[in-house]
């Protein structure tokens, strides 16, 4: 039951916090590693052991080995569509099918929706965390090969980069997935804590 002093002190909060948020915009900070709400727990899921790195030399057909490779084949492309993943192929060079790719984002969404339910999940994958992105690229490279055809693990980030943002506006705006722990917002100057 609230007394008459303790509802006026709740309104002159309310009164503080609406004009703090007036004046300047919130932002919310980037759920990651570095999130004191991460510090005190160790990353709750399985990341796998790194596999080994494949050796350019060993896979001839692979056109594109590098991320650089690819984007001069994007930029000189001239008057040919090139798809966003075009860059994905099996070890003889031959692109994934429409079938692998769909199979693909399905593992995809549910590695990112287990990165949700734990609060790791990126507002974009250019914010990823390290640990959520060791997570998410050695699952990917693990359960499928041609993710490994590359150097710097770039291929199974650039997939992130293309698939993630319809996961993240579709699914996870959808109020669908849950997350595994209530995380307390606290208003701090202009940012959002968590």
């Amino acid at each position: 039951m609230l007394t008459k002093s303790s509802s006026g002190v709740i309104l002159q909060l309310r009164n503080v916090i609406t004009d703090l948020t007036a004046n300047q915009p919130l932002k919310a900070k980037e759920p990651d590693e570095s999130n004191e709400r991460h510090k005190s727990t160790p990353f709750p899921l399985n990341i796998p052991r790194e596999p080994e790195q494949l050796e350019q030399e060993e896979y001839p057909d692979v056109k594109f080995w590098t991320q650089d490779e690819w984007q001069d084949y994007c930029d000189n492309a001239n008057e040919v569509k090139v798809k966003k993943l075009d860059f994905l192929c099996d070890e003889d060079g031959n692109p994934v099918t429409a079938n692998r790719l769909k199979a693909m984002t399905d593992t995809a969404k549910k590695l990112w929706g287990d990165l949700y339910r734990f609060g790791y999940d990126p507002i974009t994958w250019r914010y990823v965390g390290k640990t959520a992105d060791e997570y998410y690229s050695r699952n990917m490279r693990i359960s499928y090969p041609e993710f490994a055809l590359c150097v710097d693990n770039w291929k199974a980030h650039t997939f992130a980069t293309v698939r993630y943002p319809d996961w993240s506006s579709g699914l996870r705006g959808s109020g669908k997935l849950t997350r595994r722990f209530d995380f307390t917002v606290i208003y701090s100057g202009s940012n959002l804590c968590y």
